[in-house]
């Protein structure tokens, strides 16, 4: 998911006792009134490059025993995206994410986060739990996490996916589509500027089988999934994100980074290709460009977003359009990571065709949820 999305560590501390005394609903608070919209973030005043560092690289990842939670690190999470047909109809896709936040002296917080867009509809699900304690022990090389009936787990790619939203149910089987993607080389990211570091890994062509249910209906999906793992002990209370998961029609994959100070207005991208072989090369912020086409203001809490984007990487001969299937794709996690982001399908078009997602997150932070 995202490099930086698990930063909220500081801030979920200051929540942790509410975690423990009580449940936190399945679908955002209701009835809240929309708070002053928030300017967007300044336009950046300096590009930078993510890169990573020889001197940080204490070892590559390894798979699968890197697919096991990380308990020496403060944040961590595992994350899922995809795209599910019935028949030969594109009909859903969908978010799914476990975040594990570890402070010293306190209880783990484990938060997971899941969306789903009917795209027939027009409709866009979501739904939070979170608890505090230790998980259940998993077997070496795998995750295995219960959120009160959500469940995810897996290892080398082999994985299972149940969860809900007020209208829908996912139960999902994966399989490893491509060799895993150690971003940087190693799987060990840098922003040296910023201090920041950790490991990430994606495997960018999951197969997906299973069934979406709503209603009385149980129809069954097959489709592509990206799922992404990535540890550390990083924060990013002053930093935004736009990141891209993009799966080309022609088998390329891309990973587009751009992440943003909002203090100091400095911009760092990064990004990772795939092409249809299997080989993955490394991009600097100078190898590709991204382009807001238009914006989107939210209704609910009254952020507007960019809708809409040109993507560019000359030396590929890739120059397309990224559009939103569903534009009001927004999270509302002010009752379990404290924070509104939005994430959502796309469409490609262009000197390529394909499918992706977005998530963009810091632009901007309506009042806490009430409890």
């Amino acid at each position: 998911m995202r490099f930086l999305l698990g930063g909220f560590a500081a801030v979920l501390l200051l929540s942790v006792s509410g975690f423990g005394c009580s449940k936190p609903p399945d679908q955002p608070v209701a009835n809240l009134a929309p708070p002053t919209p928030t300017p967007p973030p300044p336009t950046p005043t300096r590009r930078q490059t993510l890169t990573t560092s020889p001197d940080l690289v204490v070892r590559s990842v390894k798979l699968p025993e890197d697919d096991a939670p990380h308990p020496e690190t403060l944040t961590e999470w595992w994350y899922y995206n995809g795209h599910l047909g019935v028949g030969e109809e594109l009909r859903f896709g969908f978010h799914y994410v476990t975040f594990v936040v570890r402070v010293p002296g306190f209880p783990a917080a484990r938060i997971a986060h899941f969306a789903i867009t009917d795209l027939a509809g027009g409709i866009h699900q979501t739904g939070q739990r979170a608890e505090v304690g230790k998980s259940p022990p998993a077997a070496p090389g795998r995750f295995e996490f219960d959120h009160r009936g959500w469940i995810m787990r897996g290892s080398g790619g082999d994985d299972h996916l149940v969860a809900t939203t007020t209208d829908y149910s996912v139960r999902l089987d994966l399989s490893e589509g491509r060799p895993p993607v150690l971003h940087g080389g190693t799987g060990l990211l840098d922003v040296t500027t910023a201090g920041q570091n950790s490991y990430y890994y994606s495997r960018t062509r999951l197969n997906v089988t299973g069934q979406v249910s709503t209603g009385d209906r149980v129809l069954d999906v097959t489709g592509q999934a990206w799922f992404d793992h990535q540890w550390g002990n990083f924060t990013a209370l002053s930093l935004g994100w736009d990141w891209f998961a993009l799966q080309l029609d022609g088998g390329s994959d891309a990973m587009l980074y751009r992440i943003r100070d909002l203090t100091t207005s400095e911009e760092f991208d990064y990004g990772t290709i795939v092409d249809p072989s299997g080989r993955v090369e490394s991009l600097a912020g100078s190898d590709f460009q991204i382009t807001p086409l238009s914006t989107w203001t939210s209704p609910v809490t009254g952020i507007s977003y960019p809708s809409g984007w040109r993507v560019q990487i000359p030396a590929r001969g890739l120059d397309l359009e990224a559009r939103p299937r569903v534009v009001a794709s927004e999270f509302d996690a002010r009752a379990t990571t404290l924070n509104v982001y939005w994430e959502g399908l796309v469409q490609l078009q262009g000197s390529h065709t394909g499918v992706g997602f977005v998530e963009l997150a810091g632009y901007g932070m309506p009042a806490p949820a009430a409890r």
